[in-house]
């Protein structure tokens, strides 16, 4: 059987990006998680895209 050698597209939601965090500024973020009852991954997701759009205005 042949190998695979086509790249996945991926979309602009499935591309991640890698922060560095201080563990003051992680605390932060995954207490403002906790309250909107997401994960950090989902909360920092859905403020990307609310700053996004907030730039295109």
């Amino acid at each position: 059987m042949a190998k695979e050698t086509r790249t996945p597209m991926t979309t602009d939601r499935e591309k991640v990006v890698g922060v560095r965090l201080s563990d003051k500024e992680h605390e932060q973020i995954k207490a403002a998680a906790d309250l909107a009852g997401l994960k950090v991954s989902q909360y920092l997701r859905m403020v990307g895209l609310k700053q996004s759009s907030k730039d295109l205005a």
